[in-house]
């Protein structure tokens, strides 16, 4: 089972490094630096099976350039032919060791670890992509970028004059617009299926380029208009939509505080991060999530002797 970790990484290098160590091991990592990210390139620990971007894009959350910077960590990938593409964060975190996380891919070789919702139903999230959405800041002054957003948020964005078509027809085809979790494990059949797609059909990144968190609909709504939309581990498109984001991810456990933000995890959370069925967890931090690494390598360091 050769699997290609793909790492969306920008702050905290040293728990980059961390991750990066037990991942490296045993598996090929492509990484992705923000262009913007707060350390350089020069701080990352050297590994023999690593590959870091040479090409950047500067990331903004919400916007089409997470899209862009994860597309180019596939283009780097896809020229290896890997059984499985495993999307994470920099600051994410495995709960098992490299042999476990393997035997567990190679179980389930063929199926597609991402989860989705119809968006198009027009339910709670029909505004990502009936308005249009302005993520990036234009002259990268705060204040001056405050108030061309709030000007654009209430001047077009939540002007009905300038709502979007919400159809996306590609090839004669109307898809239906899915959303889910950001963070996704993918099979080589459907990761060439997609970049094919992407490559062919230029109108698909043009749909989501003003759409609100793009990064958390494209990937599903290519898998689930495709023949590969029964291969998910929950055996399809999801009915019930869940208002939380966080509880759509396919291998992750994460908690959100009350400001919607992913708050880190500790050494007290061991016992429910284990009980949990999840792969990895999100977020790990310095100087929060030591202890809790500390103990997790202890585990992984055991379990190969």
């Amino acid at each position: 089972m050769r699997i290609a970790y793909l790492i969306l990484a920008h702050t905290d290098v040293k728990q980059l490094n961390r991750l990066l160590k037990q991942l490296c091991e045993m598996q090929d990592v492509y990484l992705h630096v923000d262009q913007k990210a707060d350390f350089s390139i020069d701080e990352i620990n050297d590994y023999s099976s690593l590959y870091i971007l040479t090409q950047r894009t500067r990331c903004y959350w919400g916007d089409i350039s997470l899209v862009e910077a994860t597309l180019l960590l596939y283009r780097a990938a896809l020229q290896k032919k890997y059984d499985r593409y495993v999307l994470l964060s920099g600051q994410d975190y495995p709960l098992y060791a490299q042999k476990d996380l393997q035997t567990y891919f190679a179980k389930h070789a063929d199926v597609e670890f991402i989860r989705g919702f119809a968006i198009t139903d027009k339910n709670q999230d029909y505004f990502k992509i009936q308005q249009r959405h302005f993520m990036k800041p234009f002259f990268h002054n705060k204040k001056t970028d405050r108030f061309l957003h709030h000007l654009l948020r209430y001047g077009i964005t939540k002007n009905r004059l300038f709502y979007k078509k919400t159809d996306l027809i590609l090839q004669g085809q109307t898809y239906t617009v899915y959303g889910g979790g950001q963070w996704h494990a993918l099979t080589h059949a459907f990761a060439s299926y997609m970049m094919d797609l992407i490559d062919t059909q230029p109108k698909l990144l043009t749909y989501f380029q003003t759409s609100y968190a793009p990064d958390e609909m494209l990937f599903q709504t290519i898998l689930f208009n495709s023949p590969f939309r029964d291969h998910t581990f929950k055996k399809g498109v999801e009915a019930a939509y869940v208002d939380d984001i966080h509880r759509w991810t396919a291998l992750h456990v994460m908690k959100i505080n009350a400001y919607g933000e992913v708050s880190p995890y500790s050494n007290d959370d061991y016992a429910y991060l284990k009980a949990s069925e999840a792969l990895f967890f999100r977020k790990a931090v310095s100087g929060i999530s030591d202890t809790l690494i500390d103990r997790l390598e202890e585990e992984f360091y055991a379990a190969s002797i």
